[in-house]
């Protein structure tokens, strides 16, 4: 059986969010004969490892934070728009279903930026490694964060 995702109906809202958002970046129309400068582009492309760098250490601080059950500083990295719908018990079951399923957090192995606006903290458990992935919005604000809900046979 494939991995399946559990999306919540605001993961969902984060999810379309990173997608539209990824789609319209990369959806920009350059006009017919104009080539981008290189100069340019080295900016361009240095700005966005500065933000995937500064985006991965806040993912890593996350999952850290809620190793340790601190769940009131973790939702503190969330987004001032769903602050308020992240509550640190919320914070506390989402963490208990992933021990349930993938064992308890030892350590944190690496981060990867796959996409604009999504960071991807592998991480070793009692039982296996995993990935957890947290969600950004355009402003880099965390919108979610979310785990496999079952393991790959």
């Amino acid at each position: 059986m494939a991995p399946k995702f559990f999306v919540g109906a605001f993961w969902k809202s984060a999810i379309a969010l990173s997608v539209c958002s990824a789609v319209g970046y990369l959806g920009t129309a350059v006009p017919a004969g104009a080539v981008p400068q290189t100069e340019s582009r080295i900016p361009v492309a240095t700005a966005y490892l500065a933000q995937a760098t500064d985006m991965q250490s806040i993912a890593e601080n996350l999952v850290e934070l809620l190793a340790e059950d601190n769940y009131e500083e973790a939702q503190t990295l969330f987004g001032d728009s769903i602050r308020s719908e992240i509550s640190p018990e919320s914070l506390k079951n989402h963490k208990q279903n992933f021990i349930s399923l993938h064992g308890e957090f030892q350590q944190v192995v690496g981060t990867r930026n796959p996409e604009e606006n999504l960071v991807v903290v592998e991480v070793e458990t009692t039982q296996t490694t995993t990935d957890v992935f947290v969600i950004f919005n355009e402003n880099r604000e965390v919108v979610g964060v979310d785990y496999l809900q079952e393991e790959e046979n």
